[in-house]
């Protein structure tokens, strides 16, 4: 299918493949999806900033650049960069269509229903869209495809007028008359408001006159603050909404100053929030944002989730939202017949954006319009982006997930390793894939794991996805007949770590968890010299992790919590530099006295080993970020190894020396370098099995303990 990009300020149109339709979505064949002249142009024009622009609009990035460079390197920060500078980014999140399939857990959307749909990475510019059951809902049947894909602009308006709380017969001021405007005047005369509104622009003047019933002012032409107390009997505006974008904050200020005493201030629209205390404070003003779609949004439970909030408790959510915007076009109290320019075609996207990016008088909507009779059998999920031979001295890897961790590290490294030939890219979005098969020349792009299962060309399948699908991944790869390289976790919990173990005896493909530590040349150092060790050890690691928040995607279903997901990685190294088997698990946290403070990643465990060594891992969220974020000290045979965040290995005792490394190599390279000649030479396990077996039990034993 096609869809429209943004990648450094050029508009792109390429060929992806079509997502697969999971629990909780539907697939929609796009009939209508409605540019957003405010957002999508700003997206454009914001893509197309060099990085120096960027650091000069914001100085902080500075800052964080150095930081990243000190933890994760030149290669890893680089990758950082290049993640966010250099990335295809959809474009649209408002449309409409027909749908072709329904996921399980979807209930009262079907096939064929005509439906509007909303959101960033789902609503957007492409010929098949896969929408979250929160994010779409039936159009009536007098409602046409076109105007309902406006939806999702309609529900801007609309939550800022919520925001503003507007009763029967308030006054209430609209700042600016683009789109959102427009709709934001219309919604308020059909809820019984008397509406003042205000631009800059004489033809948004206009249109807005023709609506009836409201009083418009050109703030450059009279003084809007003067005209609304001459129309309020001096009293002011009850509400003022701000819908217009500026750098400037003098509609702010505008805003402030129209207010009656304990008056609302609303922004929905971007402007300069440069606020002069004296203009809020002896009229007890209320200054609210507005957060696009409605309550839900950027709420991953409920957008993604599907998880909706109880009718009686939030009474308008985006959906209600979406079906309120919809039955006010339905009973003609949205007039949106004016707004519309000339539909366009998809494969002219970069002409139509660069026309409204140059225009001075452009159109206040314009949509993107579809050829009709997308069959679901034509669907493909799987593009082969060039016909060459595969090149039999060299591993073919397909690489399954594509986030940040792969784009800063895998991709760069499998790229730069020649015993490596990257043949496959996949990922559930489209975009994504693709464009990360064109950075490193990826035969093929797909959406769908069963076509990487099914290609015989493939001898290395990669998992980078998150964490709660490492498990099926790798049984599902192992059964395919695939050597498997996946990040950590292995997997979640001990049933699954069973049936792997269940299948590596079933079949004869090699297994590698991505515990990189290990395969430092800091790690290997010390290994070196502790090759000849009488007496057991005793190891002292510090993981000072950092704090993510509670509702982070780590400590929930996809990431298992800190402990199976990062904590893995320093029992991998215990396991490493012991050579020992594990006998005994001791695990403490401590007792958080706020809500913030989590036990689970703030604690010390401790593994006892059959030869008689001791390490114990403290691994906390609650330490400074000044210090080392890994700092290891080991003590045997009256030596002392000092490893301090992969940047330098220091030895005291017999042989004192120190050891250090420019920037922190915590071992990606090595890893892949090592697992391809395990590959080469038929070696099914490049890390113990037992061990790694041993890993993930001893993370089981004490996240369950924690928990």
């Amino acid at each position: 299918m096609k869809q429209v990009f943004v990648n450094k300020g050029q508009i792109i149109t390429r060929e992806v493949p079509v997502k697969r339709v999971e629990s909780g979505y539907v697939k929609v064949a796009t009939s209508y999806s409605c540019i957003s002249m405010g957002t999508e142009l700003a997206s454009v024009s914001s893509s197309g900033k060099s990085i120096f622009d960027r650091i000069k609009d914001n100085p902080d990035l500075i800052k964080r650049g150095l930081k990243m460079l000190k933890e994760k390197g030149i290669g890893g920060t680089k990758g950082a960069i290049d993640n966010s500078f250099d990335k295809w980014i959809p474009l649209g999140y408002s449309a409409s269509g027909i749908v072709i399939e329904v996921g399980e857990n979807v209930s009262g959307i079907y096939p064929r229903d005509r439906v509007a749909c909303v959101g960033g990475n789902y609503a957007t510019h492409s010929e098949e869209i896969i929408v979250p059951k929160n994010l779409i809902t039936k159009i009536p049947e007098s409602v046409s495809l076109r105007n309902a894909s406006s939806v999702a602009i309609g529900c801007i308006a609309m939550q800022g007028i919520r925001r503003a709380d507007v009763k029967l017969g308030e006054v209430v001021v609209v700042i600016g008359l683009g789109l959102i405007g427009q709709l934001t005047v219309q919604m308020l005369k059909a809820a019984g408001a008397r509406v003042i509104a205000s631009d800059v622009n004489s033809k948004r003047i206009e249109e807005t006159k023709l609506l009836g019933g409201v009083h418009t002012i050109n703030s450059i032409e009279e003084s809007l603050v003067e005209t609304v107390y001459s129309l309020t009997n001096g009293y002011g505006a009850d509400s003022v909404i701000i819908t217009a974008a500026t750098n400037s904050s003098t509609p702010l200020k505008q805003a402030f100053n129209c207010c009656r005493k304990r008056g609302r201030v609303v922004l929905v629209g971007v402007v300069d929030i440069n606020i002069d205390r004296d203009d809020i404070y002896q009229k007890e003003l209320e200054f609210l944002m507005s957060t696009s779609y409605g309550p839900g949004r950027y709420d991953s439970a409920y957008e993604e989730g599907g998880i909706d909030y109880p009718y009686h408790w939030v009474r308008f959510t985006e959906n209600r939202n979406m079906q309120d915007y919809l039955r006010l076009i339905e009973e003609n109290k949205i007039d949106l017949d004016y707004m519309f320019a000339e539909d366009a075609d998809i494969d002219d996207a970069d002409a139509v954006y660069k026309t409204l990016s140059e225009s001075t008088d452009r159109p206040l909507m314009q949509c993107f319009k579809y050829k009709k009779g997308i069959k679901k059998e034509k669907q493909i999920t799987e593009i082969s982006l060039k016909l060459e031979p595969k090149k039999k001295e060299k591993i073919s890897v397909a690489v399954c997930g594509v986030g940040g961790f792969a784009k800063m590290f895998h991709l760069p490294n499998l790229n730069k390793i020649t015993d490596f030939e990257i043949h496959s890219i996949m990922s559930r979005d489209g975009g994504n894939a693709t464009k990360a098969a064109n950075d490193y020349h990826a035969a093929k792009v797909t959406t769908d794991y069963r076509d990487i299962l099914n290609d015989e060309d493939i001898d290395v399948v990669i998992i980078t996805t998150r964490h709660n699908l490492h498990f099926q991944y790798v049984v599902d790869a192992l059964n395919a007949g695939k050597n498997v390289f996946v990040e950590k976790p292995l997997c979640l919990n001990a049933q699954e770590l069973t049936i792997i173990e269940e299948t590596l005896k079933r079949t004869k493909g090699g297994l590698m968890v991505g515990y990189n530590r290990r395969f430092s040349p800091h790690s290997k150092k010390i290994k070196d010299y502790l090759a000849n060790r009488v007496n057991p050890m005793i190891i002292n690691y510090v993981m000072n992790a950092g704090y993510i928040a509670p509702d982070s995607w780590v400590h929930g279903r996809e990431g298992g919590g800190r402990i199976v997901g990062e904590a893995c990685h320093i029992i991998d190294l215990f396991n490493y530099f012991t050579d020992e088997t594990p006998v005994s698990i001791f695990v403490e946290s401590i007792t958080p006295k706020t809500a913030n403070v989590s036990k689970i990643d703030n604690c010390v465990i401790t593994v006892k080993y059959d030869k008689g060594s001791i390490a114990t891992l403290t691994y906390c969220a609650n330490g400074s970020s000044k210090y080392p974020k890994e700092f290891c000290q080991i003590f045997c045979d009256n030596d002392t190894y000092i490893l301090n965040d992969y940047k330098e290995t220091q030895i005291f005792g017999t042989r004192t020396s120190t050891f250090t490394t420019k920037v922190s190599d915590k071992g990606h390279y090595n890893e892949l370098v090592e697992f391809a000649r395990s590959i080469k030479s038929g070696n099914r396990f490049l890390i113990p099995l037992e061990s790694l077996l041993m890993t993930s039990r001893i993370t089981f034993i004490a996240d369950e303990w924690l928990k």
